[in-house]
């Protein structure tokens, strides 16, 4: 599937878009600054609250952390700078402040309203409320299953996400005790094209019209250029709420419209390229204000870092997530099957609806870790070139759990123009980024 980020876990962003200057076959956002041209290394390496239902069925992971070891996101961002007419401040309970694009609103149920907790916009301007989180039958749980979703994610500083200097994205492998040192190499490469699959032919095979490697470069650097800026003005970025659906490609389907809603299943998460998610994941958004893309890497690790920040998850539990994903050895839970609320008990190395149990959560995003793998803008390579793309969060098959395999950190690589059908042990059961609303940037005339 393709978070968002979107990503999409489809992960992705929204974005309240610069206007854009066309130079040649390349567009600038708002700038006259020369096409940057980076350095792509790599030969193919091979590594890999509390909410109940009615009947006390489904529950969330009680969460304990030592909260001195916990450092807060910043609580307060300078608004002075957004435009009123594109977004709404939106300020919570603790004074934290958060953008609300125009087309959208923020819920009004209790648990999704707090940011540094998890606060979730619905695309749409009718009010969504209620008490209850994840309960069928809730005018919350109608909302979830009919409208789009995301979350806010507050970044404190993006010199932990960015290096200016290089221009290039700061990844971090997370151990049991932490995240270590920025792993943006020859072999971990954030923005970069693949030097085998990024050409002609796959661009043409996969309705990619008009598009070079030159250009696709371009794009990716651009859009991450953008996404900084956005951050760095907002003091944030959306993430979607749901790994993504309806961006299937299997035997005939392709390029459908996807969706951030609840108990989007196996056949609407799962089989699809990152060629068909790339561009499957621009089409989110409900004006001309707002953008969607694919999660890159770097918003990826923040959010978990996010998670670690808030005290919703340890370092331990992002390393090694068997409590709160679906993996092939995790303990077995219940869950949701159908929108009706049909209860299902989860059996070994299965895929489960995407939404549908509440122990799967961290700040009201579901199933970052495990259920199906989610591509990223990352690439990994190695001295001859970028030749895969990374996904993350691993997958409902992972059956190791002492090297950090099945928990929400973890990297793998995976041929861009697989879609899961070539591996009968659903190896390449893989997603687009989990709904990744990556950028909000105000557009200039």
């Amino acid at each position: 599937m393709a978070i968002v980020t979107m990503v999409a876990m489809v992960v992705m962003a929204i974005q309240l878009c610069m206007k854009k200057e066309i130079i040649g076959e390349n567009v600038l956002a708002g700038n006259s600054e020369p096409i940057k041209v980076a350095d792509v290394g790599g030969s193919e390496d091979n590594e890999i609250q509390k909410e109940n239902s009615a009947d006390g069925s489904i529950s969330s992971e009680t969460v304990t952390t030592n909260l001195e070891d916990v450092v807060k996101p910043k609580a307060m961002v300078d608004t002075s700078k957004w435009d009123t007419s594109k977004v709404t401040v939106y300020t919570d309970k603790s004074g934290n402040k958060a953008p609300i694009p125009v087309g959208y609103v923020a819920s009004q149920v209790i648990g999704e309203t707090e940011i540094n907790t998890g606060l979730v916009i619905y695309e749409g301007t009718t009010p969504v409320t209620g008490t209850a989180i994840g309960v069928p039958g809730t005018p919350a749980w109608t909302a979830s299953c009919e409208r789009n979703q995301w979350v806010w994610v507050p970044v404190p500083d993006v010199d932990r996400i960015y290096d200016k200097s290089t221009g290039k994205s700061k990844l971090y492998e997370r151990t049991q005790t932490g995240r270590g040192s920025n792993i943006n190499t020859s072999k971990n490469y954030e923005p970069g094209i693949l030097t085998k699959y990024d050409n002609e032919r796959y661009f043409s095979q996969y309705n990619l019209s008009g598009m070079t490697k030159k250009k696709l470069l371009y794009e990716l650097e651009t859009e991450l250029d953008e996404t900084i800026k956005s951050i760095e003005k907002y003091g944030g970025f959306y993430i979607g709420r749901y790994e993504t659906g309806k961006v299937t490609k299997r035997n005939s389907t392709r390029y459908v419209k996807p969706v951030i809603q609840r108990i989007q299943g196996e056949m609407s998460i799962n089989y699809v390229t990152w060629y068909d998610s790339y561009i499957n994941l621009k089409t989110l958004g409900v004006n001309e204000n707002v953008k969607s893309n694919m999660i890159y890497g770097c918003l990826w690790d923040e959010t978990l870092q996010w998670f670690r920040e808030s005290g919703a998850k340890t370092d331990a539990e992002l390393y090694n997530s068997l409590t709160w994903g679906n993996y092939g050895v995790s303990n077995s839970f219940t869950y949701y099957t159908n929108v009706s609320g049909s209860v299902g008990t989860k059996s070994s190395k299965t895929i489960i609806p995407t939404g549908s149990t509440e122990r799967n959560k961290a700040n009201n995003i579901y199933d970052m870790a495990g259920n199906v793998r989610e591509w990223t803008m990352e690439g990994n390579g190695g001295k001859t070139g970028l030749w895969l793309r990374r996904v993350r969060g691993s997958y409902f098959n992972t059956s190791t759990t002492s090297d950090g395999t099945s928990g929400a950190a973890h990297r793998y690589y995976q041929y861009p123009d697989s879609n899961g059908d070539d591996y009968d042990s659903g190896e390449g059961n893989i997603r687009c980024a989990c709904v990744y609303v990556y950028k909000i940037e105000i557009l200039r005339v």
